[in-house]
């Protein structure tokens, strides 16, 4: 699994002030694209997440929609960085059985990335060759990885490419 976080990564991502409503901020993520909701405080530093299931749990329980997100929020325990190499990062998400982490620079998020995002990126190096497969398992070569992902995937090539002929 070559490459780093920043060539598969979604750099989309809902953040919000620690201080906002949690009525506010479920409001937020209902109208986003995304699971979690990055809680920045006013330096635009990442201090937290809140999860659409957090506030599932938050609703059955009756909870107080009121209170700001930092009081439901969950202190990020795992980031990554943009640099980071993904054969490192997919170690991580087995060991903490992570499904998707922040991704930051200098404690700012700047997007996020999953286990799709991951496996995308193997079943690339799988169908490009640079990882070999039992050719028995053909039903791989059926999957294709998302537009974002091909994209990424294309400049890497590229950008090898153009190394190899200097």
């Amino acid at each position: 699994m070559a490459g780093s976080v920043e060539m598969v990564m979604t750099t989309g991502f809902t953040a919000t002030p620690a201080d906002r409503s949690l009525r506010e901020a479920a409001r937020e993520l209902t109208l986003s694209a995304h699971s979690d909701l990055y809680v920045i405080d006013t330096a635009g530093l990442l201090i937290g997440i809140v999860t659409d299931y957090d506030l599932v749990k938050h609703a059955v329980n009756g909870g107080n929609w009121n209170l700001p997100v930092e009081r439901l929020m969950t202190s990020p325990g795992v980031m990554f960085t943009p640099d980071q190499p993904l054969l490192e990062v997919a170690a991580i998400f087995r060991q903490q059985s992570l499904a998707r982490a922040p991704v930051v620079r200098e404690d700012r998020p700047i997007g996020s990335i999953c286990r799709r995002d991951l496996l995308c990126s193997l079943i690339g190096d799988v169908l490009s060759g640079a990882v070999s497969v039992d050719p028995a398992a053909d039903e791989i070569s059926h999957i294709v990885p998302p537009p974002h992902y091909l994209t990424r995937l294309a400049r890497r090539d590229q950008e090898a490419g153009a190394k190899s002929h200097e």
